[in-house]
């Protein structure tokens, strides 16, 4: 059976059994988990594959462990292996005392859908650790880091700056337009600005660092790695981080996500697994056409990026680890520029798709949509590349019975140490 088969073999396959998926999901939304059990459990969903996972959730959430792992054991059994199913089975395991039962589901879990971000993290969390990797050799590899100040810059950018230069970065440029580097530069001398004209200041309102700007920054350093990064992003790394950073790069691209923080729910993140806030380049790569007209601090360049290593035969590898602590706050960017960038990207990397899709078709809310969707299911795929092994930070992703239901599903973390 081809991997698309088994796929659709997941999904309800009646009418009724769609209706009761979607009835249970928004009443999961709103908390009301045993009623939303009871509506899975009828005739119309109950052996529906999809839903079966769900009711495992569920019976998890309302305390009955035992039974959601024989239910979601017995999924995987008939219907094969599943990040949801097993995850599920190694939190029931957990709760039911069995801790080296959990570590294999969650291991299981990581090797059957490597894009489901809390399957790597939690078989991290119980795996013996590794051995000690050889010191890299830093006369070999290096990694400059380039970002784009803000102008209104603060002791987050600061802290930011300061635990680059932690984990190894020994030089940090930030790209700027003149007037931003005549606000900027006494206030961060630990960073060093380069001057670059903004073409984003028309069309998004205020100026943004593009993309082909910030390679070239990185690469005039002579830094075998570019490395990327947001400027409000705190990262908790080894002093030889860049190092080792570089090493994983090599002949391709290492990108990671942001862990969201929320003062209201202090030692608990939430990962931002749909977009990649840091992303790390071998300089070989840095000189790509797709790239013009993406900026830093605007949608879509977090794609754009790994996706043109790619294209253009470099190795990409994913770095699942909650080493990116960011905090909270309103969305920077419009949805104007969510969609004139999002159909730019669909024109660069799937031309026929977006002419067909896209060309001539009325200003309505489906392009959105569409693109929302197009946006998370390439997230998806580029979490799914090999493991960069950069594990300075480990944590746990507690379950979660309405990660399923979620209109964006986003996954929740206890970082660790």
């Amino acid at each position: 059976m081809s991997p698309d088969t088994a796929f659709a073999g997941l999904m309800p396959d009646t009418a009724a059994a769609h209706a009761v998926l979607k009835a249970a999901r928004a009443l999961v939304r709103r908390g009301e988990l045993a009623v939303a059990l009871d509506v899975l459990a009828g005739p119309a969903g109950r052996d529906t594959p999809l839903a079966m996972l769900l009711r495992a959730d569920l019976l998890l959430a309302l305390g009955r462990p035992g039974d959601a792992l024989a239910l979601a054991l017995a999924v995987c059994r008939e219907h094969g292996d599943s990040g949801q199913g097993l995850l599920c089975a190694g939190h029931a395991a957990l709760a039911l005392g069995e801790g080296p039962a959990g570590a294999g589901y969650f291991a299981r879990a990581a090797e059957a859908d490597p894009g489901r971000i809390a399957a790597r993290v939690n078989a991290a969390a119980f795996s013996l650790p590794p051995p000690p990797a050889p010191e890299p050799d830093v006369s070999s590899v290096s990694a400059v880091a380039v970002t784009s100040l803000p102008p209104t810059a603060d002791a987050r950018s600061r802290e930011a700056l300061a635990a680059l230069a932690a984990a190894g970065f020994r030089t940090i440029v930030s790209v700027n337009t003149p007037p931003e580097i005549a606000l900027l530069a006494d206030r961060f001398p630990e960073a060093a600005f380069v001057p670059a004209a903004s073409t984003a200041l028309a069309p998004f309102g205020r100026p943004y660092a593009g993309l082909p700007q910030l390679l070239a920054a990185g690469a005039a350093t002579g830094a075998g790695t570019v490395c990327v990064v947001n400027a409000d992003l705190v990262l908790a790394a080894r002093p030889d981080f860049a190092a080792r950073l570089a090493s994983a790069a090599a002949g391709g691209a290492v990108i990671a996500c942001r862990v969201d923080s929320d003062p209201g729910r202090p030692g608990i993140g939430t990962y931002y697994d749909v977009g990649f806030d840091l992303c790390a380049v071998d300089v070989r790569f840095a000189t790509r056409p797709e790239l013009d007209g993406f900026f830093l601090g605007l949608p879509w360049w977090d794609y754009a990026l790994p996706l043109a290593v790619a294209r253009a035969g470099g190795r990409l590898r994913f770095c699942p680890a909650p080493i990116l602590a960011h905090p909270v706050h309103e969305t920077a960017w419009s949805h104007r520029a969510f969609v004139a960038l999002g159909r730019q990207f669909a024109g660069r990397f799937w031309p026929q798709m977006a002419i067909e899709l896209f060309d001539g078709r009325p200003a309505d809310g489906g392009p959105e949509a569409l693109l929302a969707a197009i946006g998370g299911r390439t997230a998806a795929t580029l979490r799914r590349a090999p493991d960069a092994g950069l594990w300075d930070r480990t944590g746990f992703c507690p379950h979660d019975a309405a990660y399923a239901a979620a209109l964006l599903p986003l996954t929740t973390v206890v970082p660790g140490r």
